[in-house]
């Protein structure tokens, strides 16, 4: 050990940990950092906007999960400061989702068929982004690189 503190004594963490253990295929949790840097490569038009810098700092995680039970569902769930910047985040990717697939109409319809079916609902201090795929829509997405990683900078 180097000297950095157990994940069991993580208390933003270890609770999601045992929250979403066991309820998807595939899940992570991710902390602040992580959480904002997805944000930020899910929707990059709206990490550019001025006022979306503010509501990132918030995010203080966020739990990813993949269901393969049948179709793909894909659940994002951000938690955020207070009840008031969840609802605030979820005005800001609604739009974010709208102007994205406008873009990708054109370029990648897949994409924009994906992002046709997203449901964004605040509960709470929490944040859902969710997608449902089909395996013939992840192939086609995975041949254009849709989800191919982007460097960003770190703020």
């Amino acid at each position: 050990m180097n000297g950095d503190p157990s994940l069991l004594a993580n208390d933003t963490i270890f609770p999601l940990i045992h929250q979403v253990n066991g309820q998807g295929s595939i899940w992570a949790v991710l902390d602040q950092h992580y959480a904002r840097l997805g944000l930020k490569q899910l929707l990059p038009e709206v990490a550019s906007a001025q006022q979306s810098s503010v509501l990132f700092e918030k995010v203080q995680a966020m739990i990813i999960s993949f269901d393969t039970s049948s179709d793909i569902e894909t659940q994002f769930e951000a938690v955020c400061g207070t009840p008031d910047d969840a609802n605030r985040l979820a005005a800001l990717l609604q739009a974010g989702i709208l102007y994205r697939r406008y873009q990708a109409t054109q370029s990648n319809p897949e994409l924009a068929k994906m992002l046709d079916q997203a449901t964004v609902t605040p509960r709470g201090d929490r944040l859902d982004l969710n997608f449902q795929l089909t395996e013939d829509q992840i192939v086609k997405l995975i041949e254009q690189r849709t989800f191919a990683v982007r460097m960003l900078r770190r703020d």
